[in-house]
């Protein structure tokens, strides 16, 4: 009886610890470039569940939110999408921002079946969603709103207003702000830039269990559950292996030996750590070492930039951070899961 009550307490205690932490708030005032109130702009939290809108007098308030990394994200026909990188350390923070005008441009109507077209959507479905189960479950049901632009050795697509994607295999309708998309054909490498958030869809018993189970497989082994485990220094300990690469085309050379990630780490507080990678690295999860390596058994990892802050939700603000092939390289938005997921 006296252990099953020091649980219940400590559980308890965590609950409340949790709950504590996560009082702060981005708040402010969206105006137009003259100063004027904007109302109803959608004022969004980056790969969270977190969304606003502005009231009349162009006020908005996103509460609820934990010290660490965000991405605030401002969309409303006729003016430029904003985007500010913040961090939250231990305060709210109070965020005002001007839109600038934007050229709205009229969609054109297609009045019949354009082929190429067609083929641009199957490319870019590929590209964007992936090619995973998860991804097989997504439908994007606005696909009107993309403007491509083709020529012999790239594709590229842009949108004005939100993709509007269901995924069926995780139980989320995520609503994504395209700017920018390139699949070279030659390579077939893929680019996006954008920003999305995520909606719960509702669902009956059955439908729920499906997409927990589904949401801890797309979870487990992913980037975002790699950084978690770094910031808390149990990466070897949760199955990821960090090898430093010799080289970065197939077939792969690494280190014979892994390296503990908190080597490239620094405590900054409690909320951040500072990851400062000399070079790249090749991370395995859960996978015993073979005498060949392709990019497909694990992730190659390069930095971009001299050190990246990373906090305990697995979140950076610059999303230029990194280099990513192999594994996590090849999982887009149909396996992407909000930054509030705990498994």
């Amino acid at each position: 009886m006296y252990k099953s009550a020091l649980i219940v307490l400590v559980f308890c205690f965590g609950n409340f610890v949790a709950m504590a932490q996560n009082n702060f708030a981005i708040s402010g005032i969206i105006k137009a470039k003259d100063g004027k109130p904007i109302e109803t702009a959608t004022v969004f939290i980056a790969d969270s569940k977190n969304i606003a809108l502005t009231d009349e007098k162009g006020a908005y308030f996103i509460g609820g939110l934990a010290s660490g990394n965000y991405e605030l994200v401002v969309k409303m026909v006729g003016y430029v999408s904003e985007k500010r990188n913040m961090s939250i350390n231990g305060k709210s923070l109070v965020l005002d921002i001007k839109l600038a005008d934007a050229v709205v441009e009229l969609n054109s109507v297609t009045i019949k079946f354009d082929k190429k077209r067609e083929e641009y959507l199957k490319i870019f479905r590929d590209a964007f969603l992936g090619t995973s189960p998860n991804a097989a479950g997504c439908e994007i049901e606005n696909t009107e709103v993309l403007k491509f632009k083709s020529k012999t050795d790239y594709l590229n697509a842009t949108s004005n207003d939100f993709l509007i994607i269901t995924n069926h295999m995780l139980g989320y309708r995520i609503k994504y702000l395209l700017k920018d998309f390139t699949f070279t054909r030659a390579s077939r490498l893929t680019s996006f830039d954008g920003d999305c958030v995520f909606e719960e869809l509702t669902g009956n018993q059955e439908e729920r269990s499906k997409w927990m189970e589904n949401r801890k497989i797309a979870y487990f082994g992913s980037f975002m559950h790699y950084l978690r485990t770094v910031f808390a220094n149990n990466a070897e300990q949760n199955g990821f292996f960090t090898y430093a690469a010799i080289n970065e085309t197939g077939p792969m050379k690494i280190s014979t030996q892994p390296t503990n990630p908190s080597v490239f780490t620094s405590v900054v507080d409690s909320n951040f750590i500072k990851l400062e990678f000399p070079r790249s690295v090749y991370v395995l999860y859960n996978h015993e070492i073979t005498a060949r390596l392709d990019y497909n058994a694990g992730s190659l990892l390069r930095p971009y930039l001299k050190h990246t802050l990373v906090d305990s939700k697995g979140s950076y603000v610059d999303y230029k951070s990194f280099y990513i092939r192999g594994f996590w390289g090849g999982k887009r938005i149909g396996d992407r899961l909000p930054f509030e997921y705990q498994p």
